[in-house]
This record gives structure tokens, C-alpha cells and sequence, in this order.
């Protein structure tokens, strides 16, 4: 009996997933990181605003990006950390960070293959634009930029790592 329930249970969980459109192929290799971030330092000062972001150049791929989402003191998804390495070209064939003039929108600054990026709702978005300039998901493969954690230390303290 208890092999006819397994079987069960194996066949209800097998029909349960589905194949999803969605796949990440993000071409940003990992790498072993940890930094500690003192928002007393001038340079980390627009991290104590809501939607105030900083670059930090010398960590990541081709620099981090912090930026403070906004959502209430200590809170876990206060604060977000991207690498500003473009996630659908390889690393050793760009060595430009992304565009960020235009943050929170993104985008690839050795091509202009049209794919931009931003991550202000929380997430990593990817889009392209109509002859409207308006924001297009792409569909299928999308590759969402490289996440970091980021801790909070207390004391103005964050900790920005990938493991």
C-alpha cells in the first residue's frame, strides 16, 4: 500500500511542474566576494535616502551598484546590490559597466543591442523599447542582472557579498 501512495505522490508532484517560458541565462560568472560598506563615509551618504543609490567600483565584475529601496529602516529588503556587469554579454567581451546615466533604467554601454534593465520594484527587469519609448518585456530567455546580498550590520554597517 505504502508503495502504491508513494507512486501516488511521485505522479501528483511530476504533473504539478510545468515548463515555464522563463530562463535565466545570466553570462555573469560568480565570484567570492565580501565587502563591508560604512554608510558614515560621504561617499555611501545617498544610501541614507530612499531611492538614493551609490557605485562602488572595486567590487563585483565591473563595479556594484547599492541602492536603498525605500522600504522602512532595518528592514531585509532595504537596501539591493547589482553587479553593473551587462548579464546577456560576456564578461571578457565588455569590460564597460552598464550605462546608469539614466537610472533606474540600464543598459548595455558597449553595444547598442537595445535591452535595457532596471531593478527599482525590488527585482531585475529586462525590456526593450518601442519606436515610443515605451518599455517592452522580452519574452523567453531574459537575463536578469547579478544579485548580491546585502546584510545590514547595524551602526551604519552593511555587508554586500554573493555567498
Amino acid at each position: 500500500m505504502k508503495k502504491y501512495i508513494y507512486i501516488l505522490f511521485l505522479l501528483i508532484a511530476s504533473v504539478g511542474c510545468t515548463d515555464e517560458p522563463y530562463q535565466d541565462q545570466n553570462l555573469i560568472p560568480n565570484i567570492a566576494f565580501s565587502t563591508t560598506i560604512n554608510l558614515n563615509l560621504p561617499e555611501s551618504q545617498e544610501l541614507l535616502v530612499p531611492s538614493g543609490f551609490v557605485v562602488y567600483p572595486n567590487i563585483g565584475h565591473r563595479g556594484v551598484i547599492v541602492y536603498n529601496t525605500g522600504i522602512g529602516e532595518q528592514s531585509v529588503d532595504q537596501y539591493l546590490a547589482f553587479d553593473l556587469a551587462c548579464p546577456h554579454v560576456e564578461v571578457s567581451s565588455c569590460g564597460t559597466p552598464m550605462d546608469i546615466s539614466n537610472f533606474p533604467e540600464m543598459k548595455n554601454a558597449c553595444t547598442s543591442d537595445g535591452i535595457y534593465y532596471r531593478f527599482d520594484l525590488g527585482y531585475s527587469v529586462t525590456y526593450e523599447k518601442d519606436s515610443e519609448n515605451k518599455s517592452i518585456p522580452v519574452e523567453g530567455v531574459v537575463y536578469d542582472l547579478q544579485q548580491y546580498r546585502v546584510d545590514d550590520l547595524g551602526n551604519n554597517q552593511l555587508r554586500i557579498t554573493n555567498f
